[in-house]
């Protein structure tokens, strides 16, 4: 019982209901000016002996969205308290803990013949935690219970398919992503609804796009602030109210990085030298040798370790070499790395400079065409990953930044002041696919030129 007699403070509801809503993750949600409900987490099935596995970043909102759920089936449904049980598993060493944790609440709540439903937050902490899930599923202890479990490495999500097969019921996997620009977007403006490109094909562009801006006079004021704030709720929110994001935001989310790392036994000042190699070398191309090389590792083993941790902990996404002329993807070749969200470029930035003031950074960034250019091509990169799409590249006597594996749709970044088909030659061969421009609108066959604003409100997944 030592573990569950934790339980009592992380489940106020149980002595009563209203408590729930004097959470601090529910008082941080209602005090917050700008919401966003987790709708996808509402809507995961309820059948006996599902098993959910959500994940994302730290402090992305996945505590908040349990909570939320909680008080939904609280005083919404009306479910009896005590068949709902959180847990924060920061407090779980191993998977012996884990499973004495959910035996000691079915014992607890044995002479309750409801369904229950239990909440395991950062699940991922836990060591060896899917081998504990499926001795409680293979035990027969799962039967009667909904499982919600919540995780902040992508690696946790692999494993769960691996050992959980067959064990998790109508179970599904959810990655909560940061908000994607049109997202975001509609925190100021619900009603908002996305552009399909096939529509443009019967609108006159200049004269559509015209019209949408007229609707929306603010467009590129609330870019600008996503520059900066991404999709992370509570970094929009500080945003918001301040103007800026205070260096404690920029601490606490420096600090979930440094724990990372150190959960992980990486070092951090190896960390700090890859993330350098991959800025400099934002938008092209990169080796496993190469980063070893400028970090000084000695092994590109060592290299693509802390590769594969930094996707693993959502803070880089990877781009794959995609032979447009094979149609096949090439994993040996070089691949381009970028950062997971606006927010995450500035905060690994900062991370590496020391510097705590985000708008001088960006400041610094900005002052170039380059700069700027490389920085809208990580954008497209991080919308494409939040729309749940694949992307690759292609680069051998032409380019294509971004290539879909399955129908071979390309789309180019061209962020200056005049885009001519002249620029864009290898897409032009693929016959179908978007320059994502600065501000020019037009249509040549099946690519379009359109400006970055448009480009963000797109609906996906892109029907030409």
């Amino acid at each position: 019982m030592a573990v569950f007699s934790l339980s009592y403070h992380q489940n106020p509801w149980w002595e009563s209901k209203e408590k729930i809503k004097s959470d601090s993750k529910i008082v941080e949600y209602q005090e917050a000016p700008l919401k966003w409900q987790p709708s996808d987490v509402f809507a995961l099935p309820r059948e006996k002996g599902a098993v959910h596995m959500i994940f994302g970043p730290r402090q992305i909102g996945k505590s908040t969205a349990l909570k939320l759920l909680v008080q939904k089936l609280l005083l919404e449904e009306n479910l009896a308290p005590k068949s709902l049980f959180y847990f924060n598993c920061d407090a779980v060493a191993d998977r012996e803990a884990l499973i004495e944790l959910v035996t000691d609440y079915l014992e607890w709540t044995k002479t309750m013949k409801q369904q229950k439903y239990i909440f395991l937050d950062e699940i991922s902490s836990v060591k060896d935690w899917p081998f504990g899930i499926k001795w409680l599923i293979d035990s027969g202890f799962g039967r009667n219970i909904t499982f919600f479990l919540t995780g902040s490495t992508s690696l946790s999500l692999k494993k769960s398919g691996e050992y959980l097969p067959g064990r998790r019921g109508k179970g599904k996997d959810l990655l909560m992503c940061p908000l994607s620009f049109f997202e975001f977007f509609t925190l100021f403006y619900p009603e908002l609804q996305k552009i399909k490109l096939k529509e443009l094909k019967t609108k006159r562009p200049a004269v559509f796009w015209q019209e949408f801006q007229d609707s929306y006079p603010d467009l590129q004021e609330k870019i600008n602030f996503f520059f900066i704030s991404g999709g992370f709720p509570k970094v929009i929110n500080d945003f918001y109210q301040r103007k800026q994001v205070s260096p404690d935001t920029v601490n606490l989310y420096q600090a979930w990085v440094r724990s990372a790392l150190a959960k992980a036994e990486k070092k951090e000042f190896l960390a700090k030298s890859i993330l350098q190699k991959l800025f400099t070398s934002l938008t092209t191309g990169v080796s496993y040798q190469g980063v070893a090389q400028f970090a000084d590792l000695g092994s590109h083993n060592t290299a693509r370790d802390y590769l594969e941790f930094l996707k693993e902990t959502f803070l880089i996404l990877e781009a794959p070499f995609f032979d447009i002329h094979q149609k096949k993807h090439l994993w040996r070749k070089n691949k381009k790395y970028y950062f997971l969200d606006p927010f995450i470029f500035w905060l690994l930035s900062s991370f590496i400079s020391g510097v705590e003031n985000l708008k001088v950074l960006q400041k610094d960034l900005f002052a170039g065409a380059e700069g700027t250019s490389k920085f809208i091509e990580n954008l497209v990169a991080t919308e494409l990953y939040k729309n749940k799409i694949q992307s690759f590249y292609f680069s051998n006597k032409g380019e294509v930044d971004f290539v879909f594996e399955k129908d071979g749709f390309g789309i180019e970044v061209k962020y200056q002041d005049k885009v001519v088909p002249a620029d864009y030659p290898t897409l032009r061969k693929l016959k179908k696919g978007i320059v994502v421009s600065k501000k020019d609108f037009y249509q040549e066959e099946n690519v379009f030129v359109i400006p970055l604003q448009a480009f963000l409100l797109l609906y996906f997944p892109l029907q030409p």
